[in-house]
């Protein structure tokens, strides 16, 4: 993908990848917007990872802790994991990047723990 990428849709080494848009995804994000892509979303997967850990922190509830900061763990082991399919490092597991994956029982399981967590930052706030 270079430093800016091909562009949305200009990678041409998706179509040798097994599971493009599920379990190499992170790879055809990295050819199609480059560096700067990868770098910008997992800087938005830190800040989100970050305040969903912030707010678990701030909870009293110890059942909601535990829920919230499990799912931070939830997700920030799926991206790791994700990320390390795409580079080789580990084997191909068929575990998605949250909210980027075609994966549809994916994406609403994580919007639903995502709602989950806002309705108790939303009951617990000061």
């Amino acid at each position: 993908g270079g430093f800016l990428g091909s562009g949305p849709g200009g990678a041409i080494y998706k179509f040798f990848l097994p599971v493009q848009f599920s379990d190499f995804i992170f790879a055809v994000f990295g050819e199609e917007f480059g560096l700067i892509g990868i770098v910008l979303l997992i800087l938005l997967y830190y800040m989100l990872v970050r305040e969903i850990v912030h707010i678990g922190i701030k909870v009293e509830d110890t059942f909601a802790k535990v829920y919230i900061v499990g799912f931070a763990f939830l997700i920030g082991l799926q991206i790791l994991f994700n990320a390390g399919v795409s580079l080789g490092i580990l084997p191909v597991t068929g575990i998605t990047l949250p909210f980027v994956s075609y994966g549809g029982s994916s994406i609403i399981a994580l919007l639903a723990g995502l709602g989950v967590v806002i309705n108790i930052a939303y009951t617990n706030r000061d």
